[in-house]
């Protein structure tokens, strides 16, 4: 905690090697303990509520779907059709009952592996994500979305959709090698109003061959820096 409040003015910055490595010593501190915490702390979406995986395939028809975490958030579970994609086992289609579940991101760049999410192996697949933000008054800020390719995202803040886009293959170039390290990457700046008090961010997000990643930061409106004010859920209690 008190190296966190020593560098946290390094770590309310935006794009800067500065930030990133006040945040690298920091888990390195940690013995990478507390990653989820480090990346709330610059801004990042650290803890999630994450549930899935809806049906999905390699031509994202899934992502077009309305399933039933968007008409009813707080069900107790969920029924979810789940298709075997994988060799050596049955291709028949089982039902799944699926429930809300606590996760964290895996990185002190804000990052979380969907699919390790999952409670059974996906190959193409939808998700949701969940989480509260909190501001000490209302304003606009900005929300930095990770994309990759391959992967689609829709995301709602207080109920108004604030951004929904699909990035297909080879959208973004880069070369073969860079391809091999799950790169490029593209980061989409959107605005969201922020009410006073909780708000409420949701993410649907879908893999069609994609590497499965959500990461996403609060940033100042017009400042490319942390957005002051605003809080993000930290250190999430265990199930």
């Amino acid at each position: 905690d008190s190296a966190l409040q020593v560098l946290q003015p390094f770590l309310d910055e935006g794009k800067s090697l500065k930030r990133e490595a006040a945040a690298l010593a920091l888990a390195e501190i940690s013995h990478n303990q507390h990653l989820a915490d480090i990346a709330a702390a610059q801004g990042f979406i650290g803890h999630w509520d994450v549930v899935g995986p809806f049906l999905n395939d390699n031509k994202n028809s899934g992502f077009s779907k309305v399933y039933p975490p968007e008409e009813k958030e707080n069900a107790a579970s969920y029924k979810a059709e789940y298709r075997w994609e994988f060799g050596g086992g049955s291709a028949n289609n089982r039902e799944l009952e699926l429930t809300w579940g606590k996760a964290s991101v895996q990185n002190v760049q804000g990052e979380m592996h969907v699919a390790a999410q999952m409670p059974v192996p996906i190959r193409h697949a939808v998700a949701y994500a969940k989480t509260k933000i909190h501001s000490t008054g209302e304003r606009t800020a900005r929300l930095a979305i990770d994309m990759r390719e391959r992967i689609s995202q829709k995301v709602w803040v207080n109920e108004q959709v604030v951004a929904d886009f699909t990035i297909q293959h080879n959208e973004l170039g880069g070369s073969p090698a860079a391809r091999n390290r799950s790169e490029p990457r593209h980061t989409r700046m959107v605005k969201i109003n922020l009410k006073n008090g909780s708000n409420r961010l949701m993410v649907k997000t879908s893999t069609f061959g994609g590497d499965w990643w959500v990461g996403m930061r609060v940033l100042d409106e017009s400042k490319n820096e942390k957005a002051k004010g605003v809080t993000v859920a930290v250190s999430n209690p265990k199930r």
